[in-house]
């Protein structure tokens, strides 16, 4: 006779629960799989709910599994069923209703719960609502359409999506964050006030430093009184103050547990035979080489097939880069990877288009980029999860003053008299993409019809590479700086600046701090030296004491009072 198969029982039947099953089940025909959740619901998209409380997707749409699926895949899925006891020792289940269940191995999947609002009269308010189930959402779409007024408490995603889809119903709509902006450990001021821009674009009325404190009821609508004067009477308010994950079943049985249970690379717990995955999984990330959770549909779903085959004997770290995707009011955010949310202790840069509501945040650890958040265009989203996943190690100081250096660039061009059209590259490192921004640029300043022709490049750090590749491939740039730029970079791919310039018919500035210790100074020999075997008039100038930024201001003033003079004069041969 064979072997009895092996009971999976998995605790949780969301994206990271059913769809280890799905894999489990796809990997081993003969094994048995019990999950167990107490939602009446077989798996719905929890990412789809914000567009069916908006009202442009159908019940039905949001329904990812239903129960002829889980029949046909053997899957004993037991539904309004709640696990009351776990006994790692000996290896069982305890449900209501059920009683003893034995499990071989055991899958933790339990998510989270979301944080209610506690103040005075909050309490069965029937117009105060979460959303995380798919039961508070029914009752949301059911009260809209007799609703006139919407307050929502809560600076994050839920905060949000609740937000947008009371403005998208057309809501008077008030926002009120407890922080100074949205997502405040994650975003910086300046991204918080592109936020605030796109969504008083959309109507939004935003009260920062505010939460709630007290609801009075009266003929169906709720008055709403904030903790700084804030005063509403609401027909539906809406609550996002995070999640509280869904570990207190396992105090005081020996499972490591923190904010969530945690689990090492390979999601695997410090009990025999028992994994956990999903929002729940305080994880051990090998790209940050730190313990979080991630709390999305992506990291869940993938946590789930991942673990699946961990569990059937693979021993196979995740590394996948966690990622979520959503619209910011008529816009678009991306977060891919940690940031400050998961990693206080992650240093991040930052560019910031206000008038084009773009933004872009890049988090670091050491010298890797672990994550970044994008808002608006989403140009360099492939190359920015590329370095994440590579772990190609990158000296941000090379990225990271690229903003403040347009800024006075600008201004001391501006004040020598030479007009200058500046920006910072969407992402850095990617020497073809900076090119064809570039190229980009001077398409635009020749086709001004108030620009004389006589156009130059200013290119600092990675963008001197990138100036030296442009004075290559366009016979029109006249004059080429090239300040603290590096000669060759594993990022470059096969770009070759150093190749490329030789054939430019501009003339060339190449400027170094002798104490640069970003780029090295003889890089720029190597510029200098190409430069004349190829008989292109060029300069090398090396300011004494300066580091890679010219940090020190009498130093700064030096190099900019050479390249101004020098631009004037090469610009007006």
């Amino acid at each position: 006779m064979g072997a009895n198969p092996t009971r999976f029982v998995i605790i949780g039947n969301g994206a990271a629960g059913t769809y280890a099953a799905e894999q489990l089940r796809k990997d081993d025909a003969a094994c048995e799989i019990v999950m167990i959740d107490d939602e009446k619901y077989t798996l719905y998209n929890r990412v789809s709910l914000p567009r069916y409380l908006k009202g442009v997707l159908l019940e039905q749409r949001v329904y990812v599994r239903d129960q002829e699926w889980h029949d046909k895949n053997r899957i004993d899925l037991r539904l309004e069923t709640t696990v009351v006891q776990v006994d790692f020792e000996h290896k069982t289940v305890t449900t209501e209703p059920g009683g003893e269940l034995r499990y071989d191995k055991l899958l933790i999947a339990t998510g989270g719960r979301p944080n209610p609002l506690t103040c005075d009269g909050a309490a069965n308010a029937k117009a105060v609502f979460n959303f995380q189930y798919f039961d508070e959402t029914k009752a949301m779409v059911a009260k809209i359409p007799e609703s006139k007024v919407a307050v929502i408490l809560g600076g994050s995603f839920i905060g949000y999506e609740l937000t947008e889809a009371f403005a998208f119903r057309k809501l008077e709509t008030h926002w009120l964050m407890r922080g100074p902006w949205f997502l405040r450990r994650a975003l910086d001021e300046a991204g918080g006030k592109i936020v605030t821009l796109l969504g008083e674009d959309a109507g939004v009325h935003f009260h920062y430093e505010e939460a709630i404190e007290k609801v009075e009821q009266a003929n169906g609508t709720a008055k709403v009184t904030g903790t700084s004067g804030f005063s509403a009477n609401a027909d539906i308010v809406g609550v996002g103050l995070g999640l509280t994950m869904n570990i207190d079943l396992f105090k005081d049985t020996g499972l490591d547990t923190k904010v969530g249970v945690r689990t090492n690379e390979f999601l695997e717990t410090n009990m025999p035979d028992v994994w956990a995955a999903g929002d729940v999984a305080e994880f051990y990330d090998v790209v940050s080489e730190r313990h979080h959770r991630m709390g999305t549909w992506d990291n869940a779903l993938n946590h789930g097939r991942h673990v699946a085959k961990n569990m059937l004997g693979a021993k196979q770290p995740y590394i996948e880069v966690p990622t979520y995707a959503s619209g910011m009011f008529d816009s678009n955010i991306s977060v891919m990877g940690v940031t400050t949310e998961e990693e206080p202790e992650a240093e991040a840069i930052v560019e910031v288009d206000y008038e084009g509501r773009n933004y872009k945040r890049l988090f670091f650890l050491a010298d890797k980029l672990v994550g970044a958040m994008l808002i608006g265009k989403m140009k360099g989203r492939k190359k920015v999860l590329e370095l994440i996943s590579s772990r190609t190690p990158i000296d941000r100081r090379e990225m990271g003053g690229a903003i403040e250096r347009t800024a006075y660039l600008g201004d001391a061009l501006a004040a020598a008299g030479i007009a200058a059209l500046r920006f910072a590259f969407r992402i850095e490192s990617d020497a073809f993409a900076g090119l064809a921004e570039t190229g980009g640029a001077v398409r635009l300043l020749r086709a001004h019809a108030a620009i004389p022709q006589r156009i130059g490049l200013l290119g600092w750090s990675f963008g001197g590479a990138v100036a030296a590749l442009a004075a290559g491939r366009d016979s029109r740039i006249r004059a080429a700086v090239l300040v603290s730029a590096p000669a060759a970079r594993d990022y470059f791919g096969t770009a070759k600046p150093l190749a490329e310039v030789t054939r430019t018919r501009a003339k060339v500035l190449i400027v170094r701090g002798s104490a640069d210790d970003v780029v090295a100074p003889a890089d720029a020999d190597r510029y200098a030296q190409v430069l004349t075997q190829a008989r292109v008039a060029n300069r090398l100038v090396t300011i004494e004491g300066a580091d890679h930024n010219f940090t020190d201001p009498a130093r700064r003033a030096e190099m900019l009072g050479i390249v101004t003079s020098w631009l004037r004069e090469a610009l007006a041969a």
